[in-house]
């Protein structure tokens, strides 16, 4: 997996290590290494750092089979993923109690909680709700080409998810997803 950020999040990066599945290694922009990966996870960028053609070069590598995952941020609303986000998002709102609309393999036993604060967010056509606030998308999937754009909304500052036991076991189980791992 390549983790692109300007500032990485202990919460994510300990998610993601304590699996013991995945390697992550730590992009931050502007340089992103051209290798291939088979997860791509973008947060907490610096938009002014993001080179042209970086969001299209990943879009291409999902058309291909990889999985890109947007985890929100606070300026999500102003930044142009180029068809990587496969929700439509607008601003910030009042939150409310996370539910669950999909029950699957990384949400089952899963409690997210509320989050204080949310990106209105609205699924693309083809796109499934996973999970929601009222009426808000905070976890979305959808499909381009051979590949998965999955759209993580909940906001590390305005949710107490990262704390929670659950919360390195749902990002293990949504890797192995996005992976295509099977369950044994």
């Amino acid at each position: 997996a390549l983790l692109i950020t300007n500032n990485a999040s202990v919460f994510i990066k300990n998610a993601f290590t304590a699996s013991g599945d995945v390697t992550v290694e730590i992009a931050r922009p502007p340089i992103i290494p051209k290798n291939q990966y088979d997860i791509y996870v973008i947060h907490n960028i610096d938009q002014d750092q993001i080179l042209p053609g970086t969001f299209e070069d990943i879009l291409a590598e999902v058309k291909n089979g990889a999985t890109a995952i947007i985890h929100a941020q606070e300026d999500t609303p102003a930044i142009e993923y180029k068809g990587l986000n496969p929700v439509a998002i607008g601003g910030k709102k009042e939150g409310g109690t996370i539910t669950i609309e999909q029950l699957n393999r990384f949400t089952k036993n899963i409690e997210f909680g509320t989050a204080e604060t949310i990106l209105t967010a609205q699924p693309n056509t083809g796109t499934i709700s996973i999970a929601k606030v009222q009426n808000n998308d905070v976890i979305s999937i959808g499909k381009s080409g051979d590949g998965k754009l999955i759209y993580y909304g909940i906001l590390e500052k305005s949710s107490d998810f990262k704390f929670s036991p659950s919360y390195p076991i749902f990002w293990t189980e949504l890797l192995r997803y996005a992976t295509e791992q099977q369950e044994i």
